[in-house]
């Protein structure tokens, strides 16, 4: 569409200093129609810097968490205002452009904002699950390392029971060995006596265990029966302790 009076500015960030009724859908397309894609993009949202031709004054278009605003420097706000009221004029004759945008927000999400075949849209999108062999490429990664916490985080995410088979060997030979390891060296530390190191040990298996079961549970695998002989090594550790208790100073 093409008008004399608006074009891009440089740098008008300032305060809010007044509000669009629209989608944020809508008021992106309108810019879009006017100005092209948005350079800058912020937090669920858009911004655009517009430059009056007339006066030589500046102010935002942007859209964010509360909607389509505008901004601009405190200095400028009352010579603004008739500006501002030109510019929704133009906005409100202007045609919805067929766009969107894909913004990040937070934990590996998006929002996604414009319009198509005439109509505003805007949500939250996850991102698409792995496929198999990305997900198997990330386990071997996590397998290499010993960050237990790392590889209980990417259970849940993976989300087992659409899973491959490979996928579960892979992971439950992760667990066997990261508790094998802490239960033998509870056995060790019980014969010497070791008071903070058993006590740390007990509280490593119980967290490893208890993180297991919450992971099983969400990815709807059940890993019950594999991980009973630990339940049981651990049951008969904390009652080695319970009658060790003086000697252990616990």
């Amino acid at each position: 569409m093409r008008q004399r009076r608006f074009a891009l500015g440089k740098d008008a960030a300032g305060s809010k200093v007044g509000g669009r009724h629209e989608p944020p859908g809508a008021f992106l397309a309108r810019l879009w129609t006017l100005f092209g894609r948005p350079l800058v993009l912020t937090d669920h949202g858009f911004s655009y810097s517009v430059r009056d031709r007339d006066t030589g004054l500046e102010f935002e278009a942007y859209s964010g968490a509360s909607g389509p605003a505008y901004g601009a420097a405190p200095a400028d706000v009352k010579r603004l205002r008739p500006v501002l009221a030109a510019f929704d004029t133009l906005l409100d004759a202007t045609p919805l452009a067929e766009c969107r945008l894909d913004i990040p927000v937070g934990d590996r999400k998006r929002f996604v904002v414009g319009v198509k075949h005439g109509v505003p849209f805007e949500h939250l999108a996850s991102p698409p699950p792995p496929t198999n062999a990305e997900a198997v490429a990330t386990a071997k990664r996590v397998l290499a390392t010993e960050n237990s916490d790392a590889m209980f985080y990417y259970v849940a995410v993976l989300k087992l029971h659409e899973a491959a088979p490979r996928q579960r060997v892979l992971l439950r030979k992760r667990w066997r060995r990261s508790l094998a390891v802490a239960l033998a060296a509870l056995d060790a530390e019980l014969v010497d006596g070791d008071r903070d190191r058993v006590t740390t040990l007990v509280s490593i298996i119980d967290v490893e265990l208890g993180a297991l079961a919450r992971t099983a549970k969400l990815a709807g695998v059940v890993y019950g029966d594999e991980t009973r002989p630990h339940r049981k090594q651990l049951a008969d550790a904390k009652r080695r302790i319970a009658k060790r208790r003086i000697s252990l100073g616990m």
